[in-house]
């Protein structure tokens, strides 16, 4: 698949949703190789195309995309074949040459429900300042904990 033709089917999806999607169900919905659709993306919203939501991981050199959403320039190209034509023309057949950049995109990590309650354990610690009201809401995290449903992945 060409750049151009990525671009495209970007475009045309997130039109058809008319809502911002998830990273991963781009790379399915596209069936494309994700390294090459997270390029592509960030080439789209440079050029103001699109908006992406990315949040930095602790010690990540690529930033993580969460959703993409079409923005005003994105949607009129989708609605007008003539302008969409003049910026992604069918013509250019340039594609990815470096697909293996960035390296490996993280994958997905699978949090549990106790991992989560474990979090918000250390946040009840850090700012309840009623030591009583403290101590009930720690101990009703430590019963959540104790539940089967507990280790099971959120995701």
């Amino acid at each position: 698949m060409t750049n151009n033709e990525l671009s495209r089917k970007v475009i045309a999806l997130l039109a058809e949703r008319k809502k911002p999607v998830k990273f991963q169900e781009m790379v399915e919905a596209i069936s494309v190789d994700a390294r090459t659709l997270f390029k592509n993306l960030f080439y789209l919203e440079e050029h103001g195309y699109i908006l992406l939501s990315t949040s930095y991981p602790p010690e990540a050199i690529y930033p993580q995309i969460h959703f993409a959403r079409l923005r005003d320039p994105g949607l009129e190209l989708a609605k007008d074949p003539g302008k969409l034509d003049e910026a992604f023309p069918l013509t250019d057949t340039a594609r990815d040459h470096a697909p293996h950049l960035p390296p490996d995109l993280p994958a997905r990590k699978k949090v549990t429900y106790a991992e989560v309650l474990e979090r918000l354990a250390k946040e009840v610690k850090a700012h309840a300042r009623d030591k009583a009201k403290q101590k009930r809401l720690l101990q009703k995290i430590a019963d959540l904990k104790k539940l089967a449903v507990a280790r099971r992945p959120i995701s």
